[in-house]
């Protein structure tokens, strides 16, 4: 090592869901990102490092604090407690130490400000896209770069959701591994990894590469049926917690070091204040692996690694986990344990996943596979694991009747750190007031009303979600948009986002128009439009739910409600299924205004939208436009 670390920049990039067997840096046949492999090269690999959580909320807050799940609190869906002013982001530490502090995020909920990442940081900009949102999220970070890296010293977080389900890379890395689901996974990762590579010439380019410490991680991987399904759901297995963990500052790392031994998410927050040199005064529980980079041949990695998951409905107002996970990970060996915590039926296990099977249908492929009667599950019943990680480390034998000795000395390793991380948590959050439930509330997203001069051309057609179109009947559709005075658009005041696939579109023609979609707690489009009657087509199609008799919303046109517990498998009779509703309204204020509001919790979006058609009827006698908007 050289240099001082006074004055370092520091980038801490994550992209979602990615396994570090995936990447050519780690060994991956496929050479799915050079520009990692150029960081690494450049600087540290560490080889062992593993999750603190298996999902999103906990392993970020892990990330961005230094603590356990267990200790920060924010480990359920909905319904957490607010984050402890007691506990330190990095954000706030390294602001208290003279830094600009700014992220760039993707529209992912689990990252949203308001649950404690947002404080610390002069700018958090959320909700930069959730897919197919690499170029935007990159691109932000660059401007801001261009503009303001050469006179700061800065910590900038930058979360990608593209490698997230569904993977849906675009040209040219949609089929640049083929047309596979995993062919598309690893899309995702090159199609990142080719911005990755943008954001570190950038450094380059402005010569503060030398003065910058860049940090690749992830906070999960995924299945693809090494247990039987896909996604990250209901595990913690190697495919879930071994995540990439890179990071090079040349001017005060070494080259090329490639790194040995178990190291946990909880110990980059002290790492980095460890490289940076400032003085730990706050509250962690992870350990600084700085003297293991310089070489300190005294130091020793840790011995093991907990980790932590549990869930509770999204569906109902439940604010206790349905049930608790969890692992502890030696270089040797796993144990993991998991404990059903509310009555085992769907009404507490009913989250439909992409893989296959909701949150019963896994417990029961879990009790199968390790030899339990899935008949028998009950409140109160645990599952216990064992696995030889160095002669199976797919973890495919679970060995716990032959080596039952060792699994009882790591459970009572486990059950020791649970009540020290839970008795820290206590301590931490003594102050906080209970989180309140959120009350159901329809939100009214149509701007005030004036002298209204309308400028929508009528007839028109929206491809929501997607971009200008023409159909097969050479209907022009038009991008989606925000809503502007005078023409049209959408208005959000909760989240709401664009969702594209690729998927197959039964009943339809034009495919294009329902493999994108917004959805949303609460949403409207409004078209400010001559008075008069009108049709409006509204199209739909589930592209991700498998099943019906989950996802809820109504729909109202001029405040009167025209769909009313709306189910669109239902309606459509499947997944990926076309289907319209053609209905009528009269404008008397120039004003048309469509309102979609999920009735699945607050928290939940289950409100979605294809297209829409607004058509005048024959008998608007003012009515003057063209027929078809130009593109």
């Amino acid at each position: 090592m050289s240099g001082k670390s006074e004055g370092l920049n520091v980038i801490l990039f994550s992209p979602d869901t990615v396994r570090r067997d995936h990447l050519s840096c780690y060994g991956y046949h496929r050479k799915t990102t050079p520009n990692l492999d150029r960081l690494a090269k450049e600087g540290i690999l560490f080889t062992d490092h593993v999750a603190n959580s298996g999902w999103t909320l906990p392993q970020y807050m892990t990330m961005h604090t230094g603590l356990y799940p267990l200790t920060h609190r924010m480990t359920l869906l909905k319904y957490n407690p607010p984050l402890s002013s007691k506990i330190f982001t990095i954000a706030e530490i390294l602001k208290e130490h003279g830094y600009v502090t700014k992220a760039f995020t993707s529209s992912n909920r689990y990252l949203h400000p308001s649950l404690g990442y947002g404080r610390g940081f002069d700018d958090y900009f959320w909700g930069l896209g959730y897919n197919q949102a690499t170029k935007r999220i990159i691109n932000a970070a660059i401007k801001w770069l261009d503009e303001y890296g050469r006179q700061n010293k800065f910590f900038i977080f930058i979360h990608d959701n593209d490698t997230h389900e569904p993977f849906n890379p675009p040209k040219p890395f949609d089929d640049m591994w083929g047309e596979g689901y995993i062919d598309r996974y690893d899309g995702e990762i090159s199609h990142v990894d080719f911005y990755f590579g943008r954001l570190l010439d950038k450094l380059e380019e402005l010569g503060i590469k030398e003065n910058t410490l860049v940090i690749y991680t992830s906070d999960h991987g995924t299945e693809f049926w090494e247990h039987g399904f896909l996604e990250k759901k209901v595990n913690l297995y190697n495919e879930i917690l071994h995540v990439p963990l890179v990071m090079s500052c040349p001017s005060i790392l070494p080259e090329g070091r490639i790194i040995h031994g178990l190291i946990a998410t909880v110990d980059i927050v002290p790492t980095i204040l460890d490289i940076l040199d400032i003085p730990v005064t706050y509250t962690l529980q992870g350990r600084s692996y700085l003297p293991l980079i310089k070489g300190d041949p005294g130091f020793q990695p840790r011995s093991m690694i907990f980790s932590h998951t549990e869930h509770n409905t999204r569906l109902r107002n439940v604010d206790q986990p349905s049930f608790e996970h969890l692992s502890v990970h030696t270089e040797d060996y796993k144990f993991i344990r998991a404990k059903i915590l509310l009555p085992f039926d769907e009404r507490f296990f009913e989250i439909k996943m992409e893989g296959g099977g909701n949150w019963v249908t896994r417990f029961k492929a879990l009790a199968k596979r390790i030899g339990m009667d899935p008949s028998k599950i009950r409140q109160g019943t645990i599952f216990r694991e064992l696995y030889d990680l160095r002669n199976d480390p797919k973890e495919q034998r679970n060995i716990i009747d032959e080596k039952w000795e060792i699994a009882v000395e790591l459970e009572k390793r486990l059950d020791l750190w649970v009540e020290e991380t839970r008795k820290l948590g206590n301590e931490l959050a003594s102050a906080i007031p209970k989180a309140k439930k959120p009350e159901k509330t329809l939100i009214r997203q149509r701007p005030a009303r004036g002298q209204i001069i309308p400028k929508c051309p009528i007839p028109i057609r929206i491809n929501v979600g997607g971009d200008n179109y023409v159909d097969s009947a050479g209907c022009k559709w038009l991008a989606d948009r925000p809503y502007s005075y005078g023409k049209w658009g959408y208005i959000t005041r909760t989240y709401s986002d664009v969702l594209i696939v690729r998927s197959k579109i039964w009943n339809t023609d034009d495919p294009t128009i329902y493999q994108s979609q917004r959805f949303g707690q609460s949403f409207s489009y409004v078209f400010d439009v001559p008075n008069g009657e009108y049709k409006v087509v509204l199209h739909f199609a589930e592209t991700i739910m498998d099943f019906g008799g989950i996802e809820f919303f109504n729909v109202y046109i001029q405040d009167k409600p025209v769909l009313t517990s709306f189910n669109i498998f239902n309606e459509a009779g499947g997944k990926c299924r076309a289907i319209k509703k053609t209905l009528t309204c009269k404008v008397s204020d120039n004003q048309l205004s469509i309102h979609f509001e999920s009735l699945t919790e607050p928290q939940q979006e289950a409100a979605k939208v294809a297209g829409i058609e607004v058509l005048p009827m024959r008998r608007n006698k003012k009515f003057t436009s063209t027929d078809h908007p130009k593109l």
